[in-house]
């Protein structure tokens, strides 16, 4: 083997000269670190131009998107306004109000910044930044574990209720505005006297039907208290509303009988029920406790008048056996005091927003009339797309429910692999990429996206989004998984990429700007994109952990697009896959590199022959720990050599540090150790 140490080939490196210069600064084409995990989804129209625009709310910041006329999705900001880059600052609740006067819907927003937590306000300044920088408003020491917005001072604005972690206290920020600058009073706190884990949520009603907004306070130990509302920011001191409602995870306060009073529904997670008590007296008395349903691990309600009676209905959720995946129920209000159940058809949506369980914040915009047919559909967390998605009330009745197109889809922070091109046609670059985010240090949450400049420079609408999870192993596999080519002839950028644990081919119809997803490979690795049979089109080299199998694919038709399949090689854990004429006879072969962890890793060359097909040529013995390789003619002799990463070797005889080393091609075979 011939060996070149990493400072030798810096030095080569620096005698390339670049006949071109580079910007100093970086353009951004499109940015990820989006709102990320426990999101909100938010309604405002941000331009006033009478459609609705979309603020997420999440740990990585907030995350805006337009509205665009005669479409059913949102244009994507080029810029996610106010970007966080540490984790740990978190955006954790917004609200949407007119804090300056102005005529434009501002935000404000409870959320962790630096050391602490703020309340903040963000100035609507419009299009096209639309958010001014942050403006805080009031600084707190602890974490929030509670958020909650409402007129409770009776000054017809958005007062702040709080409540911080580890705390049985509520602390009421009251809102004022003084010539269009809005600020906070001193907080007024409300002490529940209760055990600060058994706390589950504040609500804000009129319970006792005087006029103002009372503060209601639900916890697990099945307590109810009621904090009476005495005008401005004075409350009563607490009593108890309602005992022995064991088990509470979530109250709601709806009309279930139809006497125009406020019953109480109770979600009771380790009594597996659902239960109402009737209202019995306008000062908040109820009656004895009445079975709705036994349901496995109810969690959380949503109130909405999906059938158009004019009485609200109940969305619930719930946890799956897994206690992971969340399952709807949905309650039709029937004014007899007997709720009727609609069992959805939809499974893989998971739940709404701000719905983790020990940080209970505001839910957002669960329900809108997203196709304006005159009834409320449902905004849903998508699992498998990571987006915002919408489920279609279809006749009015919230018995026929249907699946929709993604509203807005959101990206980790971390780009993994991409590429571009103008597939349009409008002369700007779109994107295809695949993001990660990070769980923990082997398996991450990753997702694939191909997004167009359809709305302009900067303004990303997306075509397509998956999600899956993905075993991360960079010094492995650093091909790029992702490639924009015309991979069944028909003159039209089709896009194809190794994302988790599969390589899927999507066509794209020029005529409609669509993408369709035709073709999935289950468990892959050491992908590349080369045009083995030299027709013209690039083919795609892949291998399938499931049976060690390496496989060349060849798109051969197209709508539907369909594949021929070569087996290449049989190789176990093969770690990448190269396509390349590595002995100059004009035709295409494959090395491999391969091995199991802690295995010498082993080099392939698997020379092309006619007819087309694969013969194995030669195998070598390499070295133990290689890391990633590179097919270069190093040495100026017109055939490709390796270059490859070696880490470092612990054993007996002491450590071998980590080298950059060069394997020559000897057409045939490869150098020896």
């Amino acid at each position: 083997m011939k060996t070149s140490s990493l400072l030798l080939l810096v030095c080569l490196l620096m005698h390339v000269q670049l006949n071109g210069q580079f910007s100093s600064t970086p353009t951004v084409l499109f940015e990820g670190g989006d709102p990320g995990t426990e999101e909100s989804i938010h309604f405002v129209n941000l331009d006033n131009d009478g459609l609705d625009d979309v603020i997420l709310c999440g740990q990585n910041g907030l995350g805006i998107y337009q509205g665009v006329a005669g479409v059913e999705t949102f244009k994507r900001v080029h810029k996610l306004r106010d970007s966080l880059q540490n984790s740990t600052e978190r955006a954790l609740a917004i609200h949407a109000f007119d804090l300056n006067t102005d005529g434009a819907e501002d935000i404000l927003a409870v959320r962790s910044l630096g050391a602490g937590y703020h309340i903040v306000w963000y100035e609507n300044q419009g299009a096209p930044s639309f958010l001014a920088p942050i403006q805080s408003l009031a600084g707190m020491v602890d974490p929030v574990a509670e958020v909650v917005f409402g007129d409770l001072s009776g000054n017809g604005l958005p007062d702040v209720l709080i409540r911080h972690a580890n705390s049985s206290d509520y602390l009421l920020w009251a809102l004022s505005i003084t010539a269009g600058v809005p600020s906070l009073g001193a907080p007024v706190t409300l002490s529940t006297g209760m055990n600060a884990a058994d706390i589950q949520e504040a609500e804000l009603i009129n319970f006792d039907e005087s006029g103002g907004l009372d503060v209601v306070v639900g916890a697990s130990n099945g307590v109810i208290k009621w904090f009476e509302s005495l005008g401005g920011s004075s409350f009563a001191a607490p009593v108890n509303a309602l005992t022995g409602a064991n088990g509470l995870s979530d109250m709601a306060f709806v009309d279930l009988d139809g006497d125009m009073d406020l019953d109480l529904l109770i979600a009771r997670t380790t009594a597996n029920a659902v239960v109402w008590h009737e209202r019995l007296t306008p000062q908040g008395s109820y009656g004895t406790v009445q079975l709705v349903e036994q349901v496995s691990k109810p969690l959380h309600f949503y109130l909405g008048d999906i059938d158009g009676d004019l009485d609200q209905d109940i969305w619930m959720y719930t946890y799956a056996a897994d206690n992971i995946f969340r399952r709807f129920v949905i309650y039709k209000n029937t004014g007899s005091g007997t709720p009727v159940k609609v069992t959805p058809s939809f499974t893989h949506y998971i739940g709404p927003y701000n719905t983790h369980v020990g940080t209970r914040l505001q839910p957002g915009d669960l329900f809108r009339d997203k196709d304006g047919d005159g009834d409320l559909d449902l905004l849903v967390y998508n699992d498998f797309v990571s987006g915002v998605g919408w489920i279609d009330n279809l006749d009015g009745t919230g018995l026929n429910l249907g699946v929709r197109p993604e509203l807005v889809d959101f990206f980790g922070r971390e780009f993994q692999y991409a590429d571009l091109a103008d597939i349009d046609g409008d002369g700007r670059l779109d994107v295809a990429a695949s993001v990660v985010n990070y769980h923990d240090n082997t398996t991450d949450e990753s997702q694939f996206f191909v997004a167009t400049q359809e709305f302009g420079p900067g303004q990303f609408r997306i075509h397509l989004s998956s999600g899956d999870f993905y075993n991360r192993d960079y010094e492995r596999i650093h091909h790029n998984r992702v490639k924009f080519a015309d991979f069944d002839g028909d003159g039209d950028l089709d896009v194809a990429a190794a994302y988790g644990d599969f390589i899927t081919v999507s066509e794209y119809f020029s005529g409609t700007n669509t993408f369709v997803p035709h073709y999935l490979l289950s468990r892959d690795n050491g992908i590349d994109f080369v045009d083995m049979d030299l027709d013209g089109r690039l083919d795609i080299l892949g291998h399938s952990k499931n049976s060690n199998k390496s496989f060349w694919f060849k798109a051969i038709s197209s709508n539907p697009m369909t594949f021929d399949i070569g087996e290449v090689f049989t190789a176990n854990r093969e770690c990448e896959t190269f396509g390349a004429d590595m002995n100059n006879d004009g035709d295409m072969d494959v090395v491999v590199r391969y091995g199991n962890n802690g295995d010498p890793m082993h080099i392939a060359w698997l020379e092309q022959v006619t007819p087309p097909g694969l013969v194995w040529l030669e195998e070598t013995d390499v070295s133990r720990n290689l890391g990633f390789m590179e097919l270069v003619d190093f040495d100026g002799d017109t055939d490709l050599d390796i270059v490859a990463y070696r880490r470092t070797v612990y054993g007996s005889s002491g450590t071998q540090p980590p080298e950059i080393v060069w394997i020559e091609n000897l057409n045939p075979g490869f150098s020896g150790n």
